[in-house]
């Protein structure tokens, strides 16, 4: 049983790798105090993990008619 069917899309894979990237600079910024930077980076995340799942919602399915 497959339990991420979706890691061959390349959309995932560009959300993903965004997402690991403004998680690390979250946490480097809370631990030098760049509070406004963490914000930031925290509006960002929920940005892109909302237009990955709004974009993923308007696409039309994979699956073909037999």
């Amino acid at each position: 049983m497959k339990f991420l069917t979706n890691t061959k899309k390349t959309r995932f894979k560009i959300a993903i790798g965004l997402l690991v990237f403004l998680g690390t600079i979250t946490i480097y910024a809370i631990q030098q105090g760049m509070n406004d930077v963490a914000g930031t980076s925290i509006a960002g995340m929920l940005t892109v993990g909302t237009g990955y799942i709004l974009g993923d919602s308007y696409r039309k399915s994979e699956k073909k008619e037999e």
